[in-house]
């Protein structure tokens, strides 16, 4: 069966099943899912927690042997199987379909599986045992309200005007709204009202950690974003050699990838070669498509001139050059 995030809770109480595959976009959601899945599985009994990664198809007879072998210190195992492609190969379809025929009722399997789409998912979603769980991002509407439920559940009291400030500074990510109302829940008390201003002075503090969100939203092409954090940054007066280590590390590993895949290497393994964590490679596949060598080396050359600017203290168009540089890598033609 297929089912959405929003109807996991309801899933997990009526029963336990063989095996949940987790996939999608939204990386705050897959974690979440996971670890309901792991504290429903864990209420029945002592649990013993495996974690496996499966990057060739010989990892699977791995991860059914796991699955047929029983614990001597729980009286259960949990198979934490990630895995990063687009599809899962004959061998592992054969293996995965074997098993549910006669599973171990003491094991319970949970793909991690972002990259695969439904419809690589047919031969399993008719299977009694199987869930595929769909952790998609949610809408503006549906974000900005999760985001203000979220103070209700931690029992802070804020301004009116404070969710919708969390969720124009976090742009979607869902982890980074998570993580600073669990940091807000932390440092303020249950009875004092979260201000607009201590928001703000709470954002400011944690922005320098938010640059590295740049070269992800220009491999996303995701025009807004890169500019916003852009305009933060210099409202904040960083340091631009940061942002230039940033920015020329993304194309320098871009130029690189092109070499690679030119050489008929396969796109993981030419990431794996230049260690790119296997979670952005699609991001790098998408921009290598967008971005080609002719376009990537003259920002590469725009770079070499923002750092002389610095050395030589010419200030006056190095923000403008960042934008130039985000945008066409973004793909945005100026």
């Amino acid at each position: 069966m297929i089912v959405k995030y929003t109807a996991l809770d309801a899933l997990l109480h009526k029963k336990i099943l063989s095996l949940y595959v987790l996939i999608g976009t939204e990386p705050y959601l897959l974690n979440e899912a996971a670890l309901k899945i792991k504290q429903s599985f864990q209420k029945k009994a002592d649990c013993s927690l495996i974690t496996l990664d499966v990057n060739s198809p010989t990892d699977w007879d791995v991860v059914i042997n796991e699955a047929n072998s029983y614990s001597l210190f729980s009286q259960q195992v949990l198979l934490d199987v990630r895995f990063d492609k687009k599809s899962i190969d004959a061998n592992g379809k054969e293996l995965l379909l074997n098993y549910l025929e006669a599973v171990n009722t003491s094991c319970l399997i949970l793909l991690r599986a972002p990259l695969i789409a439904i419809k690589s998912l047919q031969w399993l979603i008719d299977n009694p045992e199987v869930a595929i769980v769909q952790a998609l991002p949610f809408t503006d509407q549906a974000l900005k309200a999760w985001i203000a439920k979220q103070f209700v559940t931690k029992g802070l009291q804020v301004e009116p005007t404070v969710p919708l400030q969390v969720y124009e500074y976090t742009q979607g990510n869902m982890l980074a709204a998570a993580q600073f109302i669990d940091k807000l829940s932390i440092v303020c008390t249950s009875n004092e009202v979260i201000t607009l201003q201590l928001v703000n002075e709470h954002l400011s503090d944690q922005s320098h950690f938010e640059l590295f969100e740049l070269a992800k939203s220009c491999l996303e092409a995701n025009a807004h974003k890169a500019l916003r954090l852009l305009h933060q940054s210099r409202s904040e007066r960083t340091e631009p050699t940061l942002l230039l280590w940033i920015l020329s590390q993304e194309i320098r590993l871009l130029i690189q990838l092109h070499y690679l895949v030119k050489q008929s290497i396969l796109i993981e393994n030419a990431c794996s070669q230049l260690k790119i964590w296997s979670s952005r490679i699609f991001l790098y596949s998408k921009a290598i498509k967008r971005l080609s060598l002719d376009s990537l080396y003259p920002l590469l050359y725009e770079c070499k001139q923002i750092d002389e600017m610095i050395k030589t203290s010419q200030n006056t168009q190095i923000w403008n050059k960042f934008e130039l540089i985000a945008l066409a890598l973004c793909g945005v033609m100026h």
